[in-house]
């Protein structure tokens, strides 16, 4: 029987999130959307700033918007922007909704 939930599509418990859960509400540290505090995760600083979904994501999302209402040179790179801001955190965790979650596993 393992061998079929393996291929069945069956999310295992290994699937699941191995984060904290962030219990103080507020917002995600990612998309900036209104967090319930059950549905929440810390996300150690630096597996966040570590992660590569993370930072194609916040190449796609956030440099745009950087570049265009920050003017932010072109020739500045996510990964220099990412080590700015990893260097300027000085926080143990950062607080992810269950939706963004996902770029951290």
């Amino acid at each position: 029987m393992g061998i079929f939930k393996r291929f069945s599509g069956e999310k295992k418990d290994t699937d699941k999130p191995k984060f904290a859960p962030w219990t103080s509400g507020g917002l995600c540290d990612v998309c900036n959307e209104l967090m319930s505090e059950d549905a929440a995760f810390k996300i150690p600083v630096k597996v966040f700033y570590k992660s590569r979904k993370y930072r194609d994501w916040f190449n796609q999302n956030q440099m745009p918007v950087l570049r265009s209402q920050y003017n932010v040179p072109a020739d500045v790179t996510v990964d220099t922007v990412l080590e700015n801001m990893r260097r300027d955190d000085h926080t143990e965790y950062s607080a992810v909704c269950d939706k963004c979650v996902e770029l951290f596993l």
